[in-house]
């Protein structure tokens, strides 16, 4: 049946937090959550990037031993953090749907 020769798209959102068992325990990052997510949420995505993003740039000197560790467990970048990375969900999620549009078109 053509439905099991499709291709299928997901849109998936990964949650992540960083834990310590104990006061002046190591962080450690944790996976808290995997959804599936309607496209219409990279609007909200974006809007909650841009809060992370003030509130990083307005409280960053409160919160800077925070962003270094954070930054020291999520990347294996050695530049001084920047703050949140750029967001593009507005971008690549109607990308991901146009192309699976595409392929579905073309196959059937």
């Amino acid at each position: 049946s053509p439905a099991n020769q499709a291709d299928r798209l997901g849109v998936h959102r990964s949650d992540y937090m960083l834990h310590a068992e104990a006061q002046g325990e190591p962080y450690q990052l944790k996976q808290v959550e995997l959804n599936t997510i309607a496209a219409s949420f990279a609007a909200l995505s974006s809007r909650i990037f841009t809060l992370h993003r003030y509130l990083t740039n307005r409280f960053g000197n409160q919160i800077a031993h925070f962003l270094n560790t954070n930054q020291k467990i999520v990347s294996s970048s050695i530049d001084p953090p920047t703050g949140v990375p750029d967001n593009p969900t507005l971008e690549r999620i109607p990308n991901a749907i146009a192309l699976a549009f595409d392929r579905y078109v073309h196959k059937f």
